[in-house]
């Protein structure tokens, strides 16, 4: 939950998504819901969580960038251990998937990132990995194999 001094602040600069970033460059999409007056990061929140491995009681030092955007300062657990934000190259990007996205989500994306929507079903991915081994191929010790992508 967003501090509700932020909301009254802020609020209306947020509308039903928002981006939460850490100094390394990993991003977490979220949707946006308002509760009661209160403002909640819930779609995409768990791909946070587990991706730093926080737990209950964990603190989370946010700074508003504008947009929608925020940058993650510093995690720390419930016993004070400060989280290391993990380095990876390019930097991991968790997308939250707008294709069912909830009824209650009134904002429509901004139109960048619907250029960015795209889906893969399982189909997509049917490729066959099995193969005879040549004489070559384990005098070598490397297997090359051409693969044509259509």
């Amino acid at each position: 939950m967003i501090p509700n001094c932020f909301g009254s602040d802020f609020g209306d600069e947020i509308d039903s998504y928002a981006v939460l970033a850490d100094k390394n460059g990993n991003e977490f999409e979220m949707t946006v819901e308002r509760i009661r007056g209160s403002i909640f990061f819930t779609r995409g929140w768990a791909a946070m969580r587990d991706f730093y491995d926080i737990g209950l009681g964990a603190w989370i030092s946010l700074v508003f960038m504008g947009l929608g955007r925020f940058l993650i300062k510093k995690i720390k657990t419930r016993v004070k251990r400060i989280v290391m934000m993990p380095v990876f190259v390019p930097p991991m990007r968790f997308s939250i998937d707008k294709c069912v996205l909830p009824s209650n989500v009134s904002q429509p994306f901004p139109a960048c990132i619907l250029d960015l929507q795209f889906h893969h079903t399982p189909a997509d991915f049917q490729l066959k990995y099995e193969t005879n081994l040549t004489a070559d191929d384990v005098n070598s010790g490397f297997l090359v194999r051409n693969l044509l992508i259509i």
